[in-house]
């Protein structure tokens, strides 16, 4: 009966100062993006240009030729990612999607009828169509793209030797979260607890739930061009006169060419750059399609899959879930009693104790090269620091059940607090360990780029357990600093 006491419903959770205010609810908005309700209404958001749509098929295009094949009959293929192409195609993505962005947001405010710049702001404002009621998320998406654009340089300048194969996933993540985050869809209209979600939303939801947007994109714009289909017969011959005369004037200026470059000699190697250029090799046209054609076929559902995310940027200003509701369902999970939490949490700690009991002699010694018992060096490095990480994440998933889980919250639980408290601190002692393992492999065998990795990795999780404990003493979003600092630093460590 006691612990029932302690259980706290719903409805009394108290907000935190900062968190973001929930604009279903704000009576000052007369449109909502995301329905609570099937009486609520929904601005009617006109189709989006047709240039975006036409331009995802070059993106397409370009990330294909980017990070899987090269460009057809291009022999250098092999190294393609020391190439600047993906810089060229994060550049190119980024410009792309800010401007779907902006595009979607301003047609439908215009759709909703505002003529007057004034009237246009405030309906823009009150319907998270410019990003208004998100300055923080807005803010906090330029994080992402100067992250993004790094490990992209990074990759063009040959670099990324300590990541390897893994920077293609960070940038693909970083790059699909950014569009969520510029457009204020995350679930707390900034980084949060609920990162993970936001991470499937960005990379799995909001593409694959759009993917046939830009059909639908290309239909419009085609219903549109007929309806507006009232050309007269003077106009079409226009056109027709019009197109004659260019092609005939381009022999003209082929010729008119070849005498200017016999008139100057760096205007003739130019031209004849430029003559090969676009002199097309008949011999290899066979390979070309070939090549080509693969690269097209395989760029449409790529196109499709990029057109559908940006696009879901455009038309989507606030999250599928809110993070007051989120908060609100997790609430019905606090089901744990505090004496259960305290067996678990004291088990544990009690478990590391006395593995730190076992260690006294030699707990830091490898900092110093000591080895203990009959291990080299290298089996007491390798066989021990993989499995202190791991133990270190269990120890973050189990803060997080019991922070999930408990009838009281575990800062109002004073024991509860405190048995966190001394788990996170043995898993940052855990993380000592491990790096005084890393210290002594890279001294006895050298430093290699991997073994900058595996000091990353544990830098990141003891960055986790002291930004933990931090928060168990008061709220400090956390979460937000450690995905901040573990995003910033692997950015930086992709430019070894």
């Amino acid at each position: 009966m006691h612990e029932q006491t302690n259980r706290i419903p719903a409805q009394a959770v108290p907000q935190a100062a900062d968190a973001p205010v929930n604009q279903a609810e704000n009576p000052t908005c007369k449109y909502t993006l995301q329905s609570e309700s099937r009486n609520e209404t929904k601005p009617p958001f006109a189709p989006l240009p047709l240039w975006t749509a036409l331009i995802s098929y070059g993106i397409g295009y370009l990330y294909i030729v980017s990070f899987i094949f090269g460009f057809a009959l291009d022999s250098t293929h092999a190294n393609f990612p020391r190439s600047w192409a993906p810089l060229l195609f994060a550049v190119v993505f980024f410009g792309w999607g800010i401007a779907v962005i902006k595009g979607g947001r301003a047609r439908g405010a215009q759709r909703l009828g505002a003529d007057q710049p004034a009237a246009r702001d405030k309906i823009c404002k009150e319907n998270l169509l410019c990003g208004g009621c998100a300055p923080a998320a807005r803010r906090e998406s330029w994080f992402w793209l100067g992250c993004s654009l790094l490990i992209a340089a990074a990759l063009a300048a040959g670099r990324c030797r300590a990541t390897g194969k893994l920077v293609f996933w960070a940038l693909h993540g970083m790059a699909a979260y950014w569009v969520l985050c510029r457009s204020g869809a995350l679930t707390e209209q900034t980084t949060g607890p609920f990162f993970l979600w936001d991470a499937f939303d960005a990379l799995v939801l909001a593409p694959f739930g759009g993917f046939f947007t830009r059909l639908h994109t290309l239909w419009a714009a085609l219903c549109a061009a007929v309806r507006r289909h009232s050309v007269k017969k003077a106009d079409a011959k226009s056109v027709w006169i019009s197109a004659a005369l260019v092609l005939l004037a381009v022999p003209v200026l082929v010729a008119v060419g070849g005498l200017l470059s016999q008139a100057d000699a760096a205007f003739a190697a130019f031209w004849h750059s430029l003559g090969l250029l676009v002199q097309f090799q008949w011999p290899q046209l066979p390979q070309w399609v070939g090549e080509v054609g693969a690269r097209l076929l395989l760029s449409i559902p790529v196109g499709m899959y990029l057109y559908g995310l940006v696009s879901c940027g455009a038309r989507r200003s606030k999250p599928l879930v809110t993070a007051t509701a989120a908060r609100a369902e997790l609430e019905h999970a606090r089901i744990a009693p505090a004496a259960g939490l305290y067996v678990i949490l004291g088990l544990f700690c009690g478990l590391y104790a006395i593995f730190f009991v076992f260690q006294a002699g030699h707990l830091f010694g490898a900092f110093w090269g000591n080895v203990p018992g009959t291990s080299t060096a290298a089996e007491y490095a390798r066989e021990g620091f993989f499995q202190l990480c791991q133990v270190m994440a269990i120890n973050f998933g189990l803060l997080l059940a019991a922070a999930k889980l408990s009838r009281a919250p575990l800062r109002a639980n004073r024991l509860l607090r405190g048995l966190a408290v001394a788990l996170m601190a043995e898993s940052l002692l855990l993380a000592v360990t491990a790096a005084s393992k890393l210290w002594l492999y890279i001294d006895r065998f050298g430093f290699t780029p991997r073994r900058l990795l595996s000091s990353w990795a544990v830098l990141v999780l003891a960055a986790g357990c002291v930004l933990a404990i931090a928060s168990l003493r008061r709220p400090c979003r956390a979460a937000q600093k450690w995905i901040w600092f573990a995003a910033g630093s692997f950015a930086l460590l992709c430019l070894y």
